[in-house]
């Protein structure tokens, strides 16, 4: 009787450790694809900064997002290709850029 409540609690654990939280990620990253927007931007499973630009729905076959890596460079990608939706920035908070410093990652001679 020990012994099958030592098993019991094993598996338990291994599941409230290992199992879950899988499937919470999987549920979250499904919500977020299906909440998808032209205009999102995201980012990819290779580390690529994007903007959604199109969203295709065949009748037969998956989902085919055209995503924008940069201006005037579009690329096809399935939704399994999305790692992320990045949030919107608020209307105030653009980010500002520092300007370049004199020989910017060059050493002298």
């Amino acid at each position: 009787m020990e012994i099958m409540l030592i098993i019991i609690g094993l598996f338990a654990a291994f599941y409230i450790m290992l199992v879950r939280p899988v499937l919470q990620q999987q549920r979250r990253q499904r919500r977020e694809l299906s909440d998808l927007t032209i205009g999102d931007e995201v980012v990819t499973t290779s580390g690529f900064l994007a903007k959604v630009a199109a969203i295709e729905t065949p009748e037969q076959g998956s989902v085919r997002i055209t995503l924008e890596i940069a201006p005037g460079v579009r690329v096809q990608a399935l939704p399994h290709a999305i790692l992320q939706r990045l949030p919107a920035p608020a209307v105030g908070d653009v980010p500002e850029l520092a300007p370049p410093a004199d020989n910017a990652g060059f050493a002298e001679n």
